[in-house]
């Protein structure tokens, strides 16, 4: 497979790691390309100022298709300034692929607060453990007397997109138990814990491309 074959579209987030300095990784746009020649993508910005880059500076480049995590490996052939910055990337030999499911699902590890809806009285937010997440639903692991299958609830965590730190909340139906544990470790007490398949349900379309968004990084950043 060559890059014409991945079809990306123009304003494709590319995300670039310059393997000779660190294991940063920073996003720009692809702007197009030309087969066998170079392609072209946006300088990438640090805090407000463009990254400083140097012509030959190997790089690895990312970036998702529908179906897919795909990597290259290049250099920067040219810097250009005008008539705004961009980079001229060597045209790659091999491009890596990864397959990923339709609803791609990343593992994680990360405190969030749970409300369960359905409770009355309510009893408040309770902490919970995010085991892994889709664009579709999660798998937690929260105190048993928590939640129960059936349930209406609303997760609560600090999700960190790039640069972005966001504080979401995903309402969503508690579909299924799993007895047991996946995790001895975090803050939910091993004592008296289960893991629950959540589906979320009446999500903003903001939210849902945060999410997809926050999804593809962490599957980016997993891939060769």
């Amino acid at each position: 497979m060559n890059f014409d074959d991945l079809r990306l579209a123009s304003g494709t987030v590319i995300q670039l790691q310059f393997i000779d300095d660190s294991r940063e990784r920073y996003p720009s746009r692809l702007i197009g390309h030309l087969e066998g020649r170079s392609i072209l993508v946006t300088h990438p910005v640090m805090d407000g100022h463009l990254l400083r880059i140097r012509n030959g500076q190997r790089v690895i480049a990312r970036a998702m298709t529908s179906s897919a995590a795909m990597a290259f490996t290049s250099h920067v052939e040219v810097l250009c300034s005008t008539p705004y910055p961009y980079l001229h990337l060597t045209y790659p030999d091999t491009i890596s692929m990864n397959r990923v499911r339709c609803s791609p699902r990343i593992s994680v590890s990360m405190d969030i607060s749970i409300t369960n809806l359905s409770e009355i009285p309510r009893s408040g937010e309770k902490l919970a453990r995010l085991l892994d997440i889709s664009p579709t639903g999660a798998r937690l692991e929260a105190n048993a007397s928590s939640v129960k299958v059936g349930d209406h609830i609303s997760l609560e965590g600090l999700f960190r997109l790039s640069d972005i730190e966001r504080t979401v909340s995903l309402p969503g139906l508690v579909r299924a138990r799993v007895a047991g544990s996946a995790s001895q470790t975090g803050s939910v007490q091993a004592s008296d814990h289960a893991v629950y398949g959540v589906e979320f349900q009446s999500i903003s379309e903001d939210v849902r491309l945060f999410l997809h968004a926050f999804v593809y990084q962490q599957m980016i950043e997993g891939s060769a």
